[in-house]
């Protein structure tokens, strides 16, 4: 029917009859998306089908059983049977072998789980990672959702759903950040540790991760001075893709680092990416590492930067970081925990970057302290007692 815009107006056809509902004895949700809230979407759900009495199931691939979160432990008080049976984040592992083979055992209890028709509704939580990078086969676990029990219900959660996964669903919801254009999530993430910490190793692992397959922009800020320093940028160098695109800035950080989302690349400080997969028309979509900031700081330090003056240049570069929809991957030392400097100008190194690292860790979503190849997680600074 149609009223012209005027709320006044009677219609002219008559309203169509309501029709009479039809219920699905089940139903496949798939929560996909780059966007956060798959998981917490999914354990809405869960709560809704606890209340109704169902009984529920989750299985998780991602997280391991050192997570403690808050969904566990409120589903499980309400008696949903919950599995923690992944490796943690896959860019963190030392041995993807070992991770890969946790895919797949996971994988085997779900299809278990499913097939048993024990439960009413089964959560498979980022199940789509281990499918997408060919641990668990897409087939398989379409057709174990395909020929499940008629009353068991399915969520899905996770990035980039495979065609086949989305094509089984009932319904389909693409999560996106309200800061997000195109396909990437708003992400800042800070690595620091010690020298030979394994920073620069986990920072690449997190980078490649957040590309999934896409080049990732270098921007690198040592400069080799002399033979050592020039064998220690080629071993970084070897270390990471040929292919990824590389931004020299040992001084102009910031202002390279806004170049590359700028339509054209590159801007009056001469700097832009060079190497294969580089080029202009960088909107800020792409995976940026930084590595890394100490060596920057080290530099305007030398050039007679003051603290105030490197806390403020870093603080540009933590909105820059934080306001772009693509990742960001920065690198840091952490030189705050040794004897005190017997020089000044090394006093002066020390006091500049920490200040430079606690504006770059307040700014991100995430940030680890790196020891012996091992990372910790570094979380928000208490309130109060």
């Amino acid at each position: 029917m149609s009223v012209d815009g005027d709320p006044t107006q009677v219609p002219v056809e008559a309203p169509t009859p309501p029709q009479p509902l039809r219920r699905a004895p089940s139903l496949v949700l798939v929560h996909t998306g780059h966007g956060k809230g798959k998981s917490s979407a999914a354990f809405g759900t869960m709560l809704r089908a606890v209340a109704r009495g169902w009984p529920v199931a989750v299985v998780q691939f991602l997280k391991s059983e050192g997570w403690h979160v808050g969904e566990e432990k409120i589903g499980v008080q309400l008696g949903v049977d919950w599995w923690q049976l992944g490796d943690g984040f896959t860019w963190l592992s030392t041995d993807l072998d070992r991770s890969r083979a946790i895919a797949v055992a996971a994988w085997d209890h779900a299809r278990a789980v499913i097939a048993a028709g024990t439960h009413q509704l089964v959560i498979l939580d980022e199940i789509t990672y281990p499918m997408n990078w060919g641990w668990i086969e897409t087939d398989d676990v379409v057709a174990a959702i395909a020929g499940r029990p008629e009353h068991v219900n399915v969520i899905a959660t996770g990035r980039d759903a495979p065609a086949p996964l989305v094509d089984v669903a009932d319904t389909v919801t693409e999560m996106r950040h309200p800061g997000q254009t195109g396909d990437r999530l708003l992400m800042l993430a800070f690595v620091l540790g010690g020298a030979r910490s394994g920073k620069s190793t986990i920072a690449l692992r997190l980078a490649a991760g957040a590309a999934a397959g896409a080049p990732v922009t270098v921007v690198v800020t040592a400069e080799a001075g002399d033979d050592e320093m020039a064998a220690r940028i080629a071993r970084h160098r070897g270390e990471r893709d040929a292919t990824w695109p590389t931004v020299e800035a040992p001084r102009h950080l910031p202002d390279a680092c806004e170049a590359l989302d700028a339509p054209a690349g590159g801007d009056e400080t001469g700097v832009g990416p060079s190497g294969p997969g580089a080029g202009p028309g960088r909107r800020g979509d792409g995976t940026v590492l930084v590595d890394c900031v100490s060596f920057w700081v080290a530099n305007l330090v030398m050039d007679g930067a003051g603290e105030d003056e490197v806390r403020s240049r870093a603080e540009r570069l933590a909105r820059w970081a934080a306001a772009r929809p693509g990742w960001v991957v920065a690198v840091s030392n952490e030189v705050g925990a040794g004897v005190v400097p017997d020089n000044e100008l090394a006093r002066r190194f020390r006091d500049a970057l920490g200040r430079a690292n606690a504006a770059l860790a307040a700014a991100a979503d995430r940030a680890w302290l790196v020891a012996a190849g091992r990372a910790v997680e570094l979380g928000p600074p208490p309130e109060a007692l």
